[in-house]
This record gives structure tokens, sequence and C-alpha cells, in this order.
């Protein structure tokens, strides 16, 4: 690799790429020579040549730890086997560069070999393109299968033992060390990845936990507050539209929600999940104590997929709260996991934003957050 002012060359070859501006009011497609390259300790730089031979570049891009790659979504560009370079958080001022390949592969060499150099590790680059062959061939299996994968069954959730039965499956899966490969502390709060989906879904593992200064009592009647609508944690459920209530404890609902995410030329998501309050009184050995709140996805005949919009599917994920005394006194352990596919370009995007830090700042941001409404919710009661 690269050392001092030495420049390295992980990648490079003809593409495609649409441009910046328009001409008569339309996006223009140009072939251009890229490469991509590092020099000593400097962030991998994207540059583009209309020629292979030109010194020169027409255009580059720097690409620090803000910037991700994703596969373009059917019907975004008119160009086949595309990608987009660009900020996992559209700021309205760095760019997204889109790409189109000759082939799949290509597109997926690419995606590997820029993913590694913004992760830092350009020395994996050559190796990560060397295996895409064969990743190649495993998404070609996949694109021959629905990428729904339906994780509740149909009315499953009307059984009680089914709930508790996913609410000790949730809690199990917190508490196995062997699970959580990736784990990293800082500042108090922990987060953790099992995978980014392997061969029989794609789902995504993440825990997030943390200590927080009340008891669980009070963490447990504030969370049933604040995700009512109008709740200071009401964002997930803000537009929700209720099909079905669920009787028996632990209670809840089948619910729906539409989502428009906040990055240029994603398609809508929306989600059918049952939700389910957990309380401490039907928590069985060995996870006696715990409550919280449960999601798990499932099919509803009043809820089918709509035309255009990718349904996100979620396995067991749950806000678990846990008591913890220690010389601090009593404070309430909260482990938040999270089991979601959320299809296509966006779970791309989600890998590329966790292994290169975005997404592990955000989800740390967002334990903060709960903590602090915890604390103006305890000076609300008085607590």
């Amino acid at each position: 690799m690269a050392t001092g002012g030495a420049i390295d060359i992980l990648h490079e070859g003809w593409c495609v790429k649409e441009s910046g501006t328009k001409f008569m009011g339309k996006y223009h497609w140009q072939k251009r020579w890229f490469r991509l390259s590092v020099q000593g300790r400097d962030k991998p730089l994207l540059s583009y040549f209309k020629s292979s031979s030109d010194k020169q570049p027409a255009g580059s891009v720097q690409l620090d730890g803000t910037y991700c790659t994703r596969p373009v979504e059917e019907g975004e560009k008119s160009k086949h086997f595309c990608f987009a370079v660009g900020p996992f958080v559209d700021d309205g001022v760095k760019r997204s560069y889109y790409i189109s390949c000759e082939s799949e592969q290509v597109k997926l060499e690419w995606m590997e070999v820029i993913d590694a150099a913004i992760e830092g590790v350009p020395e994996e680059a050559v190796q990560r393109r060397q295996t895409v062959t064969a990743r190649y061939r495993e998404e070609g299996a996949r694109a021959h299968r629905s990428d729904t994968v339906y994780l509740g069954a149909d009315a499953a959730f009307d059984s009680v033992s089914w709930r508790l039965e996913k609410w000790s499956e949730v809690n199990a899966l917190a508490k196995n060390p062997d699970v959580w490969s990736k784990v990293e502390t800082k500042h108090g709060v922990t987060v953790a990845r099992s995978s980014f989906g392997g061969e029989k879904d794609r789902t995504v593992m993440i825990k997030v936990e943390g200590l927080v200064p009340t008891t669980v009592y009070t963490m447990y009647n504030f969370f049933k507050q604040a995700t009512e609508l109008g709740g200071k944690l009401d964002y997930p459920f803000r537009n929700e539209q209720v099909w079905q209530q669920v009787a028996g404890e632990p209670c809840g609902s089948v619910f729906s929600c539409l989502y428009h995410v906040p990055w240029p030329r994603i398609s809508p998501r929306d989600i059918c999940a049952v939700r389910i309050w957990v309380p401490q009184s039907c928590s069985a050995a060995p996870y006696a104590g715990t409550c919280g709140l449960l999601l798990h996805s499932v099919e509803h005949p009043l809820c089918p997929e709509e035309k255009g919009v990718f349904r996100v599917q979620l396995g067991p994920t749950a806000i678990i709260l846990k008591q913890h005394v220690d010389a601090n006194g009593e404070q309430t352990l909260m482990s938040v996991i999270l089991q979601i596919n959320t299809r296509s370009s966006l779970q791309k995007m989600l890998k590329g934003a966790f292994k290169s830090g975005p997404l592990k700042i955000a989800l740390r941001a967002g334990f903060q957050h709960v903590v602090e409404q915890m604390e103006h919710y305890k000076q609300v009661i008085g607590v």
C-alpha cells in the first residue's frame, strides 16, 4: 500500500456517469475513465477522466467517512447496473454521483472497493474485488427468490404463547455474547452488531445498550407515554394506522406506518407489525423481571403491500428494560435490539454507514436523547 507521498491506485476502468448539471432540462450521461486512489494517510480520492491517458481529471471527490455506496433502486435511473456514491445523510452540499457499469459484477466490484477505501481499510480492496464473483453468484440466486421475507406467520400474534416466545427469544439474543461479534463501548453506551444478512436473509442485527439512572417502573411508563401520538418519542408511529387490537396479556395492536426516506431518490418504506407491551408480570424465568416493547413484522389482510413502496421487515425487535443495582443505586439497563431488513439500496447504505461510523454515532446520540427525555419526564412527575 501507499506510504508517504506515493499514490496507490485501488481500482480503475470505464464507466458512465450522470452529469452534475442539466442540459435542455435533462441530465445526460458521459463515458469516463474512473480511478480510485489513496495517498498515504489521505482520504481516498475518486477521480474521473475523459480519457484513460489524461493526466488531469475532469472531476474528483475525496471520500471521507460520511460517504457510502448504494445500488440504485429499480426505476430510479434509465441506465442499467447503476450505483450511487454520496453522503449517508443528504446535507444539500455534498453531491451524490450516479455511475452506470457494463455489468452487475463490475458494479459490485466498484462498490466493494470504494467501501473498503471509505472504511479505512484500502488494503482489503483487492481481496474484496476478488471475492465479488462468488458474491455475485449469490446475488443472482437471491434474485430468483422474493426479496420479502415474512418473519411472522399469519395471525400467529393472536396467540399469547407466541408473544411470550418472541419476548424470550429477543431476551436470549440480547444476553448471548456469542451473537455479537462487533462490540464497541463509548461514553457508557455499547453498540454491537451481529450481521448484515447472510445466505438466508438480509436482516441487520444491531444492539444498543446502556444504563439509565431511574427505576424500571418509571422507565416503562415513560416509554408507553412517550411513544403515543404527540409524545417525545412518537416519530416511528407518528402516522400509524391501527388495524387490530391484540387482546390478552401481554397485549398490543397491529399497525402500519409509511416512511418517506430523507435521502434523494430513495423509494418510501412502510411497515406492518404487531406492537406488544410486555409488563414485568408477564416475563418468566430466566428473564423474569424484564419488561418493555416488542415489535415484529406480520401479514395482515387489511394492510397489503403498495406499489412503489418497499415493505420493511422486522424480526423480534425490542426495547428491554431490566433492573440494575450497583454503588450508584437502582438503575435500569436498557437494551435495544433491532432486527431489520430495510430492503434494497437502503440496506446497503446502512451497512456502509455502520462500518464507516456515522450510524454508530447516530445510535449513541439516539440513546442519549432517550436519557435526556427520561430526565425531563422525572421532573414532570416529581420523581
